[in-house]
């Protein structure tokens, strides 16, 4: 039995510690409570419809008061969550763990004008932060040999670890697969060779130039002794998306494109990963928008995947792939 469970904290339910923001609720029991009081007091009160009645204005900025006050707490309960933190209160949740937020591009103060330095986003800091505890071990497990391959240098965004079990790696080896968060997803040498370095990989299979064999540093502190590591560039597998949505005539249909789009667009992005299915049913998922309400503002979708100039069901890398969209085309068509 495998210990290492990568938890996908956004299928987290949301914690009982969020009170629920409900401005109706809160303003009719405050006056509900005030007519009590002057009942209490025996002071003829009145509410009905009078909406310029002063109490009322009053009891309306107390519940917008109330609300703000109930926000701001949930907004620090959600700050010392692993699954919500972000910017600085997820960089102290990584910190408990001696992680910090690796730097993507330094900061050019001679360039004209300056540049700020471009950092590791929320969402990567937050994994490298959850495989955290998997690096109190040795690489040894699946777990500690991502979360030190991320670490290894800041441009790695996905590690694939297979062991002798996975046919891919003989026995004694674990082959770790790279993804780069940097143009194509196909990492450069220079990346191969920070991870294959800060691992003390044996051999380094690149994607183009030849694969280079390393001296092994026995002075090493994270790679099991008896592991020999290979590290190697993962492969592309592109892909195109075609979605036209079916809406009923009316208005709002940049809006409903606008946002089916940007759903799917996180959804291909979320299985921009090593060995990823991309499924034709979740990308329906996404395009299928709904109101407030949870109405559906999208009758049906035409969805189109192609592989390599063929039609297909699902997007289904091999084992050392990567599903990479190069095209995403987003088109209404208006129900009569």
């Amino acid at each position: 039995m495998n210990r290492f469970v990568d938890i996908d904290l956004s299928r987290l339910p949301v914690p009982d510690a969020l009170t629920p923001l409900d401005h109706d609720g809160t303003l009719t029991g405050r006056i509900s409570d005030l007519k009590y009081r002057f009942d209490q007091a025996e002071i003829p009160w009145q509410v009905g419809g009078l909406k310029a009645n002063p109490l009322v204005i009053v009891e309306e900025h107390a519940t917008t008061y109330d609300l703000n006050h109930v926000a701001m707490v949930n907004d620090a309960v959600r700050g010392t969550l692993l699954a919500s933190a972000g910017g600085a209160d997820l960089e102290h949740k990584a910190a408990e763990f001696g992680v910090v937020r690796q730097v993507l591009v330094p900061a050019d103060p001679d360039a004209n004008p300056p540049t700020d330095a471009v950092m590791e986003s929320d969402e990567s800091l937050r994994r490298r932060r959850q495989l955290a505890v998997e690096a109190l071990s040795t690489a040894g497990p699946e777990g500690a040999y991502k979360f030190f391959g991320l670490a290894a240098h800041p441009h790695v965004s996905d590690v694939a670890v297979f062991d002798p079990h996975s046919e891919l790696c003989g026995d004694g080896e674990a082959l770790l697969v790279i993804a780069s968060n940097q143009g194509d997803a196909i990492p450069t040498d220079q990346v191969l060779d920070s991870v294959a370095d800060f691992l003390d990989a044996r051999i380094i299979n690149y994607a183009v130039t030849p694969k280079r064999t390393r001296a092994i540093d026995r002075r090493q502190k994270l790679r099991p002794l008896t592991d020999k590591v290979i590290v190697e560039a993962c492969t592309g597998l592109d892909y195109q998306v075609t979605a036209v949505l079916k809406v009923p005539y009316g208005p709002g249909v940049d809006v409903i494109r606008a946002a089916a789009e940007e759903r799917l667009l996180a959804y291909l992005e979320s299985r921009r990963k090593i060995g990823f299915i991309v499924s034709d049913s979740a990308i329906a998922a996404a395009v299928h928008v709904a109101d407030s309400n949870g109405v559906a503002l999208v009758e049906d979708a035409d969805i189109t995947i192609e592989v390599e100039g063929s039609h297909v069901a699902d997007v289904i890398p091999e084992p050392k792939q990567l599903a990479r969209v190069t095209s995403v085309v987003v088109t209404v068509e208006v129900l009569s």
